[in-house]
């Protein structure tokens, strides 16, 4: 675990609970961050997989929430922007984990770019923006090394 502070920060990731989702969700909540968590598709096994994550990182001291929502749903992923200003007052990060993810991180991008704040991580992900084009493509085999890769940038432009 990387010894850079999350602490102040606000991280979003949008999944079904899997355990590369929750290793990168309790990495950023061990540091300090507090998560707005969302699921991939309405069905009770994201459901509960996201929830289990907030549990996890309840236990830690974070602030956390889950919204249940279809992140192919451009307005469901709008709702969940703004759902997570409202509570946090900002994000510093969007977490994208799928290639499903596009539309989160298109709204998220969006958000932050009106605020002149974020950053998008891209874990193993594809995001499709801008026509269809691929933007980018990382791959990510620690979560570690995400903290602190994340913290770097967050230090750089950060709030």
């Amino acid at each position: 675990m990387s010894s850079a502070s999350l602490a102040g920060k606000v991280i979003a990731l949008i999944g079904t609970g899997t355990d590369t989702e929750r290793r990168i969700a309790m990495a950023c909540a061990e540091a300090g961050a507090d998560l707005a968590l969302g699921t991939r598709d309405p069905g009770q096994p994201s459901e509960f997989g996201m929830n289990s994550i907030a549990n996890e990182a309840w236990v830690v001291g974070a602030e956390q929430f889950v919204r249940v929502l279809d992140a192919g749903d451009r307005g469901a992923c709008e709702a969940f922007v703004e759902e997570t200003w409202a509570r946090y007052g900002g994000c510093d990060a969007f977490i994208a984990t799928a290639d499903g993810d596009a539309g989160a991180a298109a709204a998220f991008t969006k958000r932050m770019a009106r605020t002149g704040h974020g950053v998008l991580v891209l874990c193993g992900a594809e995001i499709a923006m801008d026509g269809g084009d691929v933007v980018m493509k990382v791959e990510v085999s620690d979560p570690g090394l995400l903290v602190t890769t994340l913290a770097a940038a967050m230090e750089s432009g950060g709030r």
